[in-house]
């Protein structure tokens, strides 16, 4: 292989599109709503520190309502809402965002028909599902004020759960768990022949971050009844779900919540007639579940709900608080605590609420190469703008203990489909980042960015098999292109390529490689062919309006996986000069997609 890629291409690569513009981030609180047997909810500061809990002046906070039976918070943590079952109504709150104090939206309780047992936001914040007498009901969500206002009859289910992307609805009922895809105004749709049965109640279910697999908690009272965790694959075009070998696993008598931790190395399950809650390792690969050393813990009491920070540095069983081992998922009473875990505590959920100015604001997202905002491909190098983005004083690329490219960066994390991103480059207004190769398939992603704890509103992208760009020497995605002459010297029109040498050129999107591309693995040379992994699809290189030989194409040795190099040979037919250079790809579905225009090569 010819002009193997030097490391100093690291820093024309990425650093060039690099803009550092400071910014000053403020500081921020979490706080925690419950519900119980009483008409009111409890709001408790969390101590970031410790995890401890501080109950709020003001609280609770009284429902409008005479049961509450669920709460939820919107993706931002500027509303709340509490199903009232038994006055068949929803409560509608504006959040403090300093105190986290509760006040009651104009109009507040929403009629919802029927006796709500459970309230689901939509990870965008534009819509809300109430749960209750066997009916599932879609609500819109007023951005500016949080209220909620009906926008479809509802579809027959028990209790719903909305996948990371917010593409799919899994809604338990009698018959099992059943897949609805969601539309542009949150409409659920059944996906035929989606429904698989699950043996006693089913309610139970959770998605891990990175929406490939489900996970349901099924079971009774009774010791003799089976009581167990069902683990899914979930097909990524369809959302349908697949039983994974060994599925299921044993959990705690009579299950009552299930939850996966933000980082989705680990799961929880609590009991609601026993006094301990399962913990279970996660395999990443194939979402697989392995008992944690301990397991299950006894925490003195059952509970409905365990909820999980989310920095996934501890875990509410009702509101008995634990910390969670980073390497192992062991739990560990936290010392002090006068909350101890109770069925009484129906439900719990946590929200980060610092001020507006210092939640992440995604302003756009576009490719790295090219600057173009398109459908995002797997391993392909992005660019996010916004603000509260990061730390003021940016912070370059770095390598985890594993050798891949680390996904937390100067305490951001950029969540793309629920899978961490590796990241490139942050600062408190942009962010490089490389799209993990889990979204192949997808036809949207979701992107979240995370800054010391607290995220973004999640932004929907489509997402595309390749998005092909050039780098180019000034990072601009315009003019000369970023390559090396034969002899190793940077190419320019004071330093043109001979005719019939041989240019070295970079790119991003180009989808998924065979063999398949590995997130944030730094690109090695194998011993044998193919010396890096390639794409799966041919790049048809055009220079000057002429079709033009690869000597070598495939995945840059030294970059991250998703940065391609291409040995491309100058004919010896060209004319002298600064020469148009575009990127084809002909695609499966006979459509094809290309680089962007604009980029040029100097030949002598």
């Amino acid at each position: 292989m010819q002009q193997v890629i030097r490391r100093r291409t690291l820093q024309l690569l990425f650093s060039a599109a690099a803009g550092i513009l400071p910014a000053t981030i403020c500081g921020a609180q979490s706080f925690v709503y419950a519900v119980s047997e009483t008409p009111s909810v409890s709001v408790y500061a969390l101590n970031p520190i410790t995890g401890a809990l501080t109950e709020i002046p003001g609280s609770p906070f009284a429902i409008a309502g005479s049961d509450g039976f669920a709460v939820a918070v919107d993706p931002t943590g500027r509303f709340a809402y509490v199903a009232n079952e038994q006055s068949a109504n929803v409560s509608e709150y504006t959040i403090n965002p300093t105190t986290g104090a509760l006040t009651a939206i104009p109009g507040s309780p929403v009629a919802t028909g029927l006796y709500p047992v459970q309230v689901t936001v939509h990870p965008t914040g534009r819509f809300a599902y109430v749960a209750g007498d066997g009916c599932i009901g879609t609500y819109m969500i007023d951005p500016s004020t949080g209220a909620l206002t009906p926008v479809t009859s509802c579809v027959a289910g028990d209790f719903v759960t909305v996948s990371p992307n917010g593409g799919f609805a899994y809604v338990a009922g009698s018959n099992g768990i059943s897949v609805y895809t969601i539309n542009s105004k949150g409409a659920l749709t059944a996906v035929p022949n989606s429904t698989v049965a699950v043996v006693g109640d089913s309610g139970w279910f959770a998605v891990d971050p990175s929406g490939h697999f489900a996970y349901v908690a099924s079971g009774s009272m009774y010791v003799s009844s089976p009581n167990n965790v069902s683990v899914y694959t979930i097909n990524s075009a369809t959302g349908t779900l697949t039983a994974i070998p060994g599925s299921p696993v044993a959990t705690v008598l009579n299950p009552r919540s299930v939850t996966v931790d933000p980082t989705g190395q680990f799961a929880y399950v609590s009991s609601a007639s026993s006094s301990y809650v399962a913990a279970y390792a996660v395999n990443r690969a194939t979402g697989a579940l392995t008992p944690v050393p301990g397991s299950p813990f006894f925490v003195g009491g059952g509970s409905l709900s365990i909820t999980v920070d989310p920095t996934g540095r501890f875990a509410y069983v009702g509101l008995a608080p634990y910390s969670i081992n980073p390497s192992t998922g062991v739990l560990t009473a936290i010392p002090g605590s006068i909350y101890a875990a109770a069925t009484s505590v129906r439900s719990v959920v946590i929200a980060s609420r610092p001020s507006s100015s210092s939640l992440p604001v995604i302003s756009s997202l576009v490719n790295a190469a090219d600057f173009q905002s398109e459908p995002i491909s797997p391993g392909e190098i992005i660019t996010i703008t916004g603000s509260g983005l990061g730390p003021s004083t940016p912070v370059g690329l770095a390598l985890d203990q594993t050798g891949k490219v680390a996904t937390t960066l100067g305490g951001v994390q950029v969540l793309i489909g629920g899978t961490p991103a590796p990241l490139t480059y942050v600062s408190a207004t942009q962010i490089n980042c490389v799209v993990p190769y889990e979204i192949q398939g997808l036809i949207s992603a979701s992107v979240q960015v995370s800054y010391q704890g607290q995220a973004s509103v999640v932004l929907q992208t489509p997402a595309a098999p390749t998005a092909p760009a050039l780098f180019t020497a000034d990072g601009s995605g315009r003019g000369p292109a970023a390559a090396f002459n034969q002899d190793g010297s940077y190419n320019s029109a004071t330093n043109p390529a001979a005719k019939g040498s041989i240019v070295v050129l970079f790119m991003t999107g180009e989808g998924q490689t065979s063999p398949a591309g590995v997130t944030g693995r730094v690109t090695t040379v194998s011993p044998t062919p193919p010396l890096t992994p390639g794409p799966m699809f041919f790049p048809f290189v055009q220079l000057d309006g002429q079709f033009i030989l690869s000597k070598f194409y495939g995945e840059a040795p030294g970059l991250v996986s998703g940065v391609m190099q291409l040995n491309v040979q100058i004919p010896t037919v060209v004319p002298s000069g600064s020469l148009p250079l575009q990127i084809f790809f002909n695609l499966d579905t006979g459509s094809q997609t290309s680089s962007q225009t604009g980029v040029t090569i100097s030949v002598q």
